[in-house]
């Protein structure tokens, strides 16, 4: 009896001593976890998320990625398998170094800021006319659905839904994620009804900023007669003309109001320096464009608003009498070198200068000519023209309200139908229209 005590005394000792040392090593790998957590959570922050889906199953990736300066790279696990058309650039668009490795791309960042895209078709798949996505997402991501197509179900609660341009789009918590979408099917009752809301949403939110969308509207009121007499399709091709004439209508209005803005800016700052000769008429422009502008005729105002820059930019002091008699003694000198000058005949760079301009283009000349363009095609096109002919490739980004991804492939689209080229400027790159579409 007293050699077993002894003996179950030593194995309870024992017990308490592993005990203790199971304790202590679980707290270390507390700590130790801890800690490497929050290293690697100080090489970056995931600024921005999203994915653009294409209807073929293209999913379009982008990440907005914040870095510290003392992290010379960062490696960012990757959401799918197979990448194509794979950027990586920082703030300025230049691009950095990476490698892939499986899942997970390291980035020589040097602490600049990174944004990535990409695009794969690991992460869909299709059964019917049922699309599916599964993923897990490391923060919040916005989701971007194809024109036409219906969320079905999703596996969270979205923290919201909105619409654009005609297209749904979808902000999901960060964990896993599934999402569920059906194809439009362009010509139904319910496609149209989904074009013609989305039209009137884009029509109502003009109004609401205070611009004039009469044409947009007139538009809409046919295609809202078309759906009722249940031509559904001719009803979403309507619909869909007074949503590129709200967004049209909305760019020119912007652009006006940015040129009156400027020019009332010009026109104080010349009071501000005493520069008043010239300035009434700068200020008598002003109000004209902005008569227009009240008007809706929003070409005229932006037109009339530069005139009135350039009026107050050229304004100048009250001159003395001896700058009016200077003044006076170079006028008369320069006609009596247009006397001389005159009198030859004149040089062949001369008679090369007298030539016509170059002309402009005529964008629905371009889009008549491509019947096959989509919406967001032409919605470039007529940017390009409005621009002069040339744009850059974020310039263009930014209209079409499209991830990088999405909007390079519609660059190589345009390209490859010979309406556009593209060449590289300090690094940037910048699209134009082909000369053979100038008019005379």
């Amino acid at each position: 009896m007293y050699q077993e005590s002894i003996i179950n005394n030593i194995i309870y000792s024992m017990s308490i001593s592993m005990r203790q040392v199971v304790s202590y090593l679980v707290t270390v790998l507390i700590i130790s976890s801890v800690f490497t957590i929050q290293v690697f959570a100080l090489d970056y922050t995931i600024s921005t998320l999203s994915i653009s889906l294409d209807t073929d199953g293209f999913a379009n990736v982008e990440y907005q990625i914040s870095t510290i300066p003392t992290v010379a790279n960062i490696s960012l696990p990757l959401l799918g398998d197979k990448y194509v058309n794979f950027l990586v650039t920082d703030q300025n668009q230049d691009p950095l170094n990476y490698t892939i490795s499986g899942v997970v791309v390291t980035v020589l960042s040097f602490g600049a800021s990174v944004d990535i895209s990409y695009s794969t078709q690991s992460l869909t798949s299709k059964i019917g006319d049922l699309w599916s996505m599964n993923f897990t997402s490391p923060v919040s991501i916005d989701i971007l659905l194809p024109q036409g197509d219906t969320l079905v179900s999703l596996s969270q609660i979205p923290l919201e839904i909105s619409t654009i341009n005609q297209r749904q789009s979808i902000l999901l918590p960060d964990g896993p994620n599934e999402i569920t979408y059906q194809l439009g099917i362009v010509g139904t009752k319910e496609h149209s009804l989904l074009v013609i809301t989305d039209a009137e949403n884009a029509v109502n939110q003009a109004k609401s900023s205070g611009i004039i969308v009469t044409s947009a509207e007139a538009i809409l009121s046919k295609a809202k007669k078309f759906y009722s007499t249940g031509n559904y399709i001719s009803a979403e091709d309507y619909a869909g003309q007074a949503r590129n004439a709200v967004t049209t209508i909305t760019a020119i209005a912007s652009d006006a109001d940015s040129a009156i803005k400027t020019a009332s800016t010009s026109i104080d700052k010349a009071k501000t320096e005493g520069r008043t000769n010239g300035l009434d008429a700068a200020s008598s422009l002003l109000s004209q464009a902005q008569t227009a502008y009240s008007a809706g005729n929003y070409t005229k105002a932006s037109s009339t608003a530069s005139q009135a820059t350039s009026k107050a930019d050229l304004a100048t002091n009250p001159q003395s009498n001896l700058d009016l008699i200077l003044g006076a003694g170079t006028v008369f000198a320069i006609i009596l070198l247009a006397v001389v000058i005159r009198r030859r005949p004149p040089s062949k760079k001369e008679q090369d200068s007298e030539k016509k301009p170059e002309g402009v283009f005529d964008p629905e000349a371009i889009i008549k000519k491509f019947p096959d363009l989509r919406d967001e095609d032409k919605q470039v096109v007529r940017f390009l023209a409005k621009s002069g002919g040339e744009a850059y490739a974020d310039e263009i980004r930014d209209k079409v309200g499209m991830p990088k991804t999405s909007t390079w492939r519609l660059i190589r689209r345009l390209e490859g139908l010979g309406i556009v080229s593209e060449r590289k400027i300090a690094g940037k790159s910048l699209v134009y229209l082909e000369d053979r579409y100038r008019i005379s």
